[in-house]
């Protein structure tokens, strides 16, 4: 049906990053049982993954990925087509050499009403921040695991 029901904003401006930067910092704090619990046997990971939240890596650039309004009749469709075209933006730019991040945190903490308020008043909800960037170092692959698919 082509709906396309989503609203990117992009993040740039230093003023704009610091912004998001502090609503991080209050994700960052209210996810730490999440993360300890995730965790527990790597505690070395914990305050990675908190600084990394609170500061988002230092990307140059951070997506925000909204729904672009909160009345669809089938909402579990439109956030399917967001994230779609999220997973797209993310290909395209691994594609140019531009890592990239998906983030949830703020959502799972209740930060995403604040977070659409202050960046894209009128439009639905987040669905995701995405951070973009050029790395020096790029992961390595994680193992696929295993029983998560079946051909018949």
């Amino acid at each position: 049906m082509n709906l396309q029901p989503w609203y990117f904003v992009a993040v740039k401006s230093s003023e704009k990053r610091q912004e998001l930067f502090d609503i991080m910092s209050g994700v960052s704090d209210r996810i730490t049982p999440k993360l300890e619990a995730r965790f527990s046997s790597h505690p070395e990971l914990i305050s990675k993954r908190k600084n990394f939240i609170r500061t988002l890596g230092n990307a140059p650039v951070i997506l925000l990925a909204f729904l672009l309004r909160d009345d669809y009749a089938d909402p579990k469709t439109a956030l399917i087509r967001v994230s779609a075209a999220v997973e797209n933006v993310i290909l395209a730019a691994r594609d140019l050499g531009i890592a990239s991040c998906w983030l949830t945190a703020a959502d799972q903490t209740g930060f995403g009403p604040l977070i659409q308020k202050q960046f894209a008043p009128g439009k639905g909800e987040l669905v995701a921040t995405v951070t973009l960037g050029y790395t020096d170092i790029w992961p390595e692959k994680v193992p696929r695991r295993e029983n998560r698919f079946v051909i018949l």
